[in-house]
């Protein structure tokens, strides 16, 4: 297993890095103005590493070291924002727990690999045919066919 890397305020140009933040007022968020990921994420580039820049703003704002098996988590759910007030840390089942209980888990259609529609849904379920019949028709598999059916998964429709 590969060690943790460490991310220390040491290692940090911190002018530099707080220069590519519009910092704002304590509660609004502080975007970051650089490079980003496609999902919103800023970051830089230290020790020919990609670092999340929020991480790195957490790092400098409490003049801490944290490991990569931290997960430094936004109270605002904004990607990029830099934000000390809107950052804490916490385990990676603390990051899901938080996307679960304000609504952000992908569901149904909203997962980017579904090939169901919620329309699909309601017809596989009142569908009478073999499980492989409609799982055919539909290019998924029979087991997705029976947990539809079953109740355990579309539970939003």
């Amino acid at each position: 297993m590969q060690e943790p890397t460490i991310v220390h305020p040491a290692i940090i140009d911190s002018e530099s890095f707080w220069s590519n933040v519009q910092v704002g007022t304590p509660d609004e968020c502080w975007p970051w103005l650089a490079a980003r990921f496609p999902r919103g994420y800023g970051y830089t580039i230290i020790r020919r590493k990609n670092i999340q820049a929020h991480r790195l703003a957490y790092v400098l704002s409490h003049n801490t070291e944290i490991s990569s098996d931290i997960v430094i988590r936004h109270r605002c759910d904004n990607p990029s924002c830099c934000n000390p007030n809107h950052l804490l840390p916490g385990t990676h089942l603390d990051n899901v727990r938080d996307r679960q209980s304000r609504g952000r888990q992908a569901k149904g259609d909203r997962c980017h690999f579904t090939k169901l529609t919620p329309a699909d849904v309601l017809s596989i379920r009142s569908d009478t045919r073999s499980q492989r019949t409609i799982a055919k028709q539909y290019g998924v598999t029979k087991t997705a066919i029976a947990y539809i059916k079953q109740g355990r998964s579309w539970k939003h429709v």
